[in-house]
C-alpha cells in the first residue's frame, strides 16, 4: 500500500511538471531571444589553466580584447610568459605562472599569491588538457597522468577558487569537456572518460550552487567543442571522419568568450551537435548504432584503418 502511494505521489507531481513546462519553457525563449544581453567582463581578472599554447592561449587574447586581466598558467613557464607578454601589447594586464593543475599545493599557492598581487579571481577557465587518440593500449602511467590533468585538474582548480567566489557571491566557472564529453568515442575511451567526467561535475556544480541560493551569482558554462586544429596528431586521427573538420582555434575562444559575456550555461561547438546527441540517445541502441555511427560518423571503418 506504502508502494502504491509513492506511486500516485509521483505520478501527481510529473503531471504538474509537465503542466508547468510549456509556460517557463515560453518565458525562457522569450527572454533569450529579446532580452539577451551581454554583461560587462571589462577590468575582470581571468584565469586560464593551460594558457601557454593552442586554445588556452587564443581565449587569453580575447579576453584580453575585450578588457579582461589575464592570469596565465602553465606546465610551461616559457609559453605561458610568451602568452603573458603578447596579452600585454594588447593592453591588458597579464602574468604567467608555473603551475601543474593535479598538484593541490601548487594550486593553493597559486590561489594565495593571486590574491595578494592582482586579486581574486572573477573568471575561472579549466581549459588544460592532454589530448589522447589512444584507446585501451595506453600505457597506465599515461593514463593515470590523463585522469589527473583532465579530470582531477578541474576539480581541485575549482574546489579553491570556488571558495573566494562564495565568499564574495560573484564569479563564472568554464570547463572545457570536449565532443566526446558528449558522444562517447571508441577509438579514445579514457579521453572520453575524463570528459565525461568534466561535463559531469560541472552539472553537478550547477546544481549545487543553486540549491545554495547562489545561482544567479555565480554562473557556470561547460564546453562542448569537436577537436580543434592545434596540432597534426588531431588532424591525422580525424582523417577516417572526414566529413567533420577540426575547428579553428580562434573560432572556438571567441564563441567562449561570447558565451561567458551571454552566461550560456552549455555551450556545444558546432551548435548542432548537443541537439543531434540527444536525439540519437534517443534510440535503441541498435539503431544508434547502425544509423548514427556506422552511416553517419563511418566508425566501423576507422576500425578498419586502424586494423
Amino acid at each position: 500500500m506504502e508502494n502504491f502511494k509513492r506511486i500516485l505521489l509521483f505520478i501527481y507531481d510529473f503531471i504538474i511538471a509537465a503542466l508547468l513546462f510549456f509556460p517557463m519553457y515560453l518565458q525562457w525563449a522569450f527572454c533569450k531571444i529579446f532580452l539577451s544581453r551581454k554583461k560587462c567582463i571589462k577590468g575582470k581578472l581571468a584565469l586560464i589553466s593551460g594558457g601557454g599554447n593552442g586554445l588556452g592561449k587564443a581565449i587569453c587574447l580575447k579576453l584580453a580584447t575585450v578588457g579582461c586581466n589575464i592570469a596565465v598558467i602553465d606546465i610551461d613557464k616559457d609559453a605561458a610568459d610568451q602568452t603573458a607578454k603578447e596579452v600585454t601589447q594588447i593592453g591588458a594586464l597579464a602574468k604567467a605562472y608555473k603551475v601543474d593543475v593535479s598538484n593541490a599545493e601548487e594550486i593553493v599557492k597559486l590561489r594565495d599569491e593571486l590574491t595578494s598581487t592582482l586579486g581574486a579571481v572573477d573568471i575561472l577557465i579549466n581549459n588544460a588538457g592532454i589530448v589522447s587518440v589512444t584507446s585501451l593500449e595506453e600505457d597506465p602511467k599515461k593514463i593515470e597522468r590523463l585522469v589527473n590533468v583532465n579530470l582531477i585538474g578541474p576539480l581541485l582548480m575549482t574546489k579553491y577558487f570556488l571558495e573566494q567566489m562564495m565568499i564574495r557571491k560573484t564569479g563564472h566557472i568554464v570547463s572545457i569537456s570536449s565532443m566526446a564529453g558528449l558522444h562517447p568515442s571508441p577509438q579514445i575511451i579514457q579521453y572520453t572518460a575524463t570528459k565525461f567526467g568534466v561535463s559531469g561535475y560541472m552539472a553537478a556544480l550547477t546544481e549545487f550552487l543553486r540549491l545554495q541560493k547562489l545561482g544567479d551569482k555565480i554562473k557556470t558554462t561547460c564546453v562542448f567543442p569537436f577537436f580543434i586544429k592545434t596540432n597534426e596528431t588531431v588532424t591525422n586521427f580525424l582523417n577516417p571522419n572526414i566529413r567533420f573538420k577540426p575547428l579553428e582555434v580562434n573560432f572556438v575562444a571567441s564563441k567562449i568568450v561570447d558565451a561567458i559575456q551571454k552566461e550560456v550555461r552549455i555551450l556545444s561547438i558546432p551548435w548542432y551537435f548537443e541537439f543531434v546527441t540527444k536525439y540519437v540517445n534517443l534510440m535503441p541502441l541498435k539503431m544508434q548504432q547502425k544509423l548514427f555511427r556506422d552511416r553517419i560518423l563511418r566508425e566501423h571503418e576507422f576500425a578498419k584503418s586502424e586494423n
